[in-house]
């Protein structure tokens, strides 16, 4: 459905006005994305061939006059009855929310907008980041429309957070089974390690969560009372029998007394475990891996230790996301998950030092004191 809002000779002397404007003449050139100009009525005065092609239009004559529901071939568009940006549905659509702002407002709006076009195949929406910006050419008053095409980004987001929370399911399910297991045979060895492989398993589910959507989720950690000599033996049945252990000596050397702090468990046992994994690949047959732990009234620090040196060249590079001395794809996390979880999570702080004559050494130090609070939303 075609509506004019305005007639015709109107529309052609703004886009005859627009033709001959220099800096929309650059735009049109220059800009590599979608990119259309909107009337102070929201119709279509300018048009790239990007934006033609996501609307599956080969003549840019049809696009002119057209609302961008309209051009898109939105579902919802027949039912407005004024038109594009009308309807019932109009009133959460994010182009319209962003091109109305901006004419309200006369500043720049960026919206999210997904579009259902009878052009695509069914069930099948194109999900749009639209920002607008008002300028003003010769006393009229025209937006300037920028679109991208984030439809795979988007539905690819929408796949992650689909499995993990059918994974977490899962694995509830799983350990649910495990720990009954465990319970009937409480003096079973075997069963335990698997119920606690299983606990792991679920909260490395979690942190693996977090870790992929950091930019818009939280975590709350934890402030559990840990003992050191429990957290040094499941690192030690979990990384013994390990490959990356094989013809290689895994020590912990846990301090005489015993040492108690406070801290989320599982990420601190996350944490640890990257720097021993990090160890033991970066580490030859019959060499070994300490890890150890000293502390003070205040503090608590756990230290990975192996005698291959790091590269200096790269060493400032160490806790960067996707950085790593490794090829392979997927490299990297482990040093970056170190600094992330350890000091923005944890509030401790990472380091690592590294020479040919003292080997690698990396280090997580923590505040022993106790919590305020059971749990910490950060």
């Amino acid at each position: 459905m075609r509506h004019l809002f305005k007639h015709p000779g109107t529309i052609k002397n703004e886009i005859q006005l627009l033709n001959r404007n220099p800096v929309i003449s650059e735009l049109m050139r220059v800009i590599q994305g979608v990119f259309a100009v909107l009337d102070h009525n929201r119709q279509i005065v300018a048009v790239n061939t990007e934006l033609l092609t996501l609307a599956g239009i080969p003549n840019p004559e049809e696009a002119l006059g057209l609302r961008l529901g309209e051009l898109m071939q939105c579902q919802f568009e027949p039912d407005a009855p004024e038109g594009c940006g009308t309807g019932t549905a109009c009133q959460s659509c994010g182009a319209a929310i962003a091109t109305m702002a901006s004419l309200r407002t006369g500043e720049k709006r960026t919206e999210k907008c997904s579009i259902r076009a009878k052009h695509t195949s069914i069930g099948s929406d194109i999900i749009m980041e639209v920002s607008t910006h008002p300028i003003s050419i010769e006393k009229h008053t025209f937006v300037l429309l920028f679109i991208q095409d984030i439809t795979a980004h988007e539905q690819r987001s929408v796949l992650e957070k689909t499995f993990f929370h059918d994974m977490k399911n899962h694995l509830n399910g799983i350990l649910g089974g495990v720990q009954l297991l465990s319970q009937q045979m409480h003096t079973n060895e075997i069963a335990n390690i698997i119920r606690q492989s299983s606990e792991n398993l679920l909260a490395e589910f979690e942190v693996q969560k977090l870790l992929m959507e950091k930019s818009r989720s939280f975590y709350t950690a934890k402030k559990e009372l840990i003992h050191l000599s429990q957290l040094f033996t499941q690192l030690h049945n979990t990384y013994a029998a390990h490959s990356l252990a094989k013809k290689r000596n895994l020590r912990f050397d846990t301090p005489e007394k015993d040492l108690s702090f406070y801290s989320d468990y599982f990420l601190l046992q996350r944490v640890v475990s990257n720097m021993i994994i990090n160890a033991l690949e970066g580490t030859k047959e019959e060499q070994t891996v300490r890890v150890t732990a000293t502390h003070s009234k205040t503090e608590v620090e756990i230290s990975v230790w192996n005698e291959t040196p790091i590269p200096e060249a790269i060493q400032p590079r160490i806790f960067t996301s996707r950085f790593s001395t490794k090829e392979g794809d997927g490299r990297g996390l482990g040093t970056y998950s170190m600094k992330l979880f350890g000091e923005e999570i944890l509030k401790g702080t990472v380091s690592f030092t590294s020479s040919a004559h003292e080997g690698t050494t990396f280090r997580i130090r923590l505040k022993t004191h106790p919590p305020t609070d059971a749990t910490e939303e950060v």
